[in-house]
């Protein structure tokens, strides 16, 4: 149910003079769970030459601030190499916000958007 809406319903409630709890759904760690596609690209300057990387495939979320992914990795013009078995970390705040240890670089994190 969309913001407005639920203001509109609030709204309606309260005019009618009836004393209603509205509860909103806070997101934590269980909030994310199964299995999801995803493409990753990361383009770096920092090298010479300028490298790009790319790494696609099923993440798997458990729920309990761990993933998994299985897909395949790019690195410049390589030919694609498979990579699977491999985890990280994610944390998921109330707001939305997911951050996730770095799949390809060590110690980076990547932030997502959980809607």
């Amino acid at each position: 149910m969309s913001v407005v809406l639920r203001l509109a319903c609030l709204a309606t409630v309260v005019s009618a003079g009836v004393s209603v709890s509205l509860f909103g759904q806070t997101l934590s760690n269980q909030s994310l769970t199964g299995k999801y596609s995803f493409r990753y690209v990361v383009l770096s300057s920092d090298a010479s030459p300028s490298q790009a990387q790319t790494l696609f495939g099923s993440m798997t979320f458990d729920g309990a601030g761990g993933y998994t992914f299985a897909g395949q990795t790019l690195n410049g013009v390589s030919e694609p190499a498979a990579t699977s078995g491999n985890s990280g970390t994610y944390t998921v705040q109330s707001g939305g916000q997911v951050v996730l240890s770095d799949p390809l670089r060590s110690g980076g994190t990547v932030n997502a958007r959980l809607g």
